[in-house]
């Protein structure tokens, strides 16, 4: 299985992604909810049927350590909430549940008035769900505009591909493909040269 050929063992798994993993996350948003990582479910065909929950329960316990309330969710409590985000949420990423814990604990999903509110951190899922749609249709965006830019360019004039490139106007493909042969064995004796000079200096020295 991928997750297996990547990641090794389930306890080296749960090193790679551990919460000190989220600041990191945090910084590449864009490949924590478009990267490679594995989606949540995936993580018991891997390493067994309770490692989504056991995973999860560091999460927790660091959000609750976070917030000054640890402990407040050990035990059955806490085991049923991670119960529910699997039930709920198995198809997002483990980096995507990374970056959530982090932007929780930054206060953007509202905040903790004495012991941890599981339901709080149930609803502030759902508005990360919002979140993590923008960035998918940002990311979707960005790739379209390149692929699009790309066919465009690739319908160039030879008169257009020679502007583009501060050359020389070439009036057919013929002529582009001479024009860029002699680019090429100009950069190629550039760089003879530049291996010469430097066996010289070499030798010299």
């Amino acid at each position: 299985m991928l997750v297996l050929q990547r990641y090794g063992t389930r306890e080296n798994f749960m090193q790679v992604f551990s919460p000190s993993l989220q600041l990191s996350v945090a910084s590449h948003e864009d490949r924590a909810v478009m990267g490679t990582a594995p989606e949540l479910y995936l993580l018991k065909f891997a390493y067994g049927e309770n490692t989504p929950v056991a995973w999860l329960m560091p999460q927790i316990w660091d959000l609750c350590e976070f917030t000054n309330n640890r402990g407040k969710l050990d035990g059955a409590v806490g085991e049923f909430l991670a119960g529910m985000i699997v039930h709920e949420y198995g198809y997002l990423k483990v980096s995507e549940l990374l970056l959530f814990f982090y932007r929780f604990k930054t206060g953007a999903y509202g905040h903790f008035y004495g012991n941890i509110d599981p339901m709080i951190i149930m609803a502030g899922l759902e508005r990360f769900l919002g979140e993590r749609a923008v960035i998918i249709n940002r990311v979707e965006s960005a790739q379209h505009d390149q692929e699009r830019n790309e066919r465009t360019a690739s319908k160039m004039s030879p008169q257009e591909w020679c502007r583009s490139l501060g050359l020389p106007e070439c009036s057919t493909a013929y002529e582009v493909m001479l024009m860029r042969d002699r680019i090429i064995n100009y950069i190629e004796a550039v760089v003879a040269s530049i291996g010469t000079l430097y066996r010289i200096i070499i030798i010299a020295s």
